[in-house]
């Protein structure tokens, strides 16, 4: 995706915060999830299946926040305990049918995707975060809610 180049009349704000941006260094941690053939597989075996790349399944692909963590090691024991969570997510993505669903273990998950740590979560939003799920709650009011 090109970046658009910045607008020359906008106020100064400290190196690194584009016009209209606030950061904030989050205190999550955060994992990617990039499918993996035996996925793609699944997906090219459902009813009114097309054709599709690994590289087009990830462009769907969601990305999950974790409590902060220092390394891979403490971000796979999270995985570990969540990966539920996130294999429906990503299995609703491109089926309703949940009779189509394989079991739900952690092998299968990792057979399934591979997962990508980042260590550092940076809001650039000038808006408050907001839950999908509820529009009325802020989740980044600070006031610890």
């Amino acid at each position: 995706m090109p970046l658009a180049e910045p607008d020359p009349a906008a106020r100064a704000l400290p190196v690194g915060a584009p016009a209209g941006y606030n950061t904030a260094m989050l205190n999550r941690c955060a994992i990617i999830l990039r499918a993996k053939e035996p996925f793609r597989e699944w997906l090219a075996g459902l009813p009114e299946a097309e054709d599709i790349s690994l590289e087009e399944i990830d462009r769907h692909s969601d990305v999950y926040l974790l409590p902060e963590c220092g390394d891979e090691e403490e971000a796979g024991h999270l995985v570990a305990r969540g990966f539920k969570v996130m294999f429906e997510d990503q299995l609703e993505l491109w089926c309703a049918d949940e009779r189509r669903y394989p079991e739900f273990t952690l092998a299968t998950f990792k057979m399934w995707f591979d997962v990508e740590f980042r260590a550092c979560v940076e809001d650039l939003g000038a808006e408050p975060l907001e839950d999908d799920r509820d529009k009325d709650r802020a989740i980044s009011d600070h006031d610890g809610s």
